[in-house]
């Protein structure tokens, strides 16, 4: 505390929780934080059932996505630097 070292569990976890929809922080605190957002738009879950409808529709529709999806997974990988590129 304050000028001094004091020990802490490794394993040890902080959870901030915030109503704002668009909080900001100091880019030092982002750097050491992950930042998760559960807001959930109308946007998002009109994509969701989109998404569901043409599974249960159109399923080689679902299948020609996921491919392509695949492929640009792939390219991005590939894209990185190798000392980036798990093993």
């Amino acid at each position: 505390m304050g000028d001094r070292e004091v020990e802490y569990n490794p394993s040890f976890r902080l959870i901030l929780h915030t109503k704002l929809a668009n909080p900001h922080y100091k880019p030092e605190m982002q750097a050491q934080t992950s930042l998760i957002n559960f807001t959930v738009t109308r946007d998002g879950l009109e994509d969701q059932l989109l998404a569901e409808v043409v599974k249960a529709e159109r399923p080689d529709l679902e299948e020609l996505k996921v491919s392509i999806e695949e492929s640009l997974d792939l390219v991005a990988f590939l894209s990185l630097p190798r000392r980036f590129r798990c093993q």
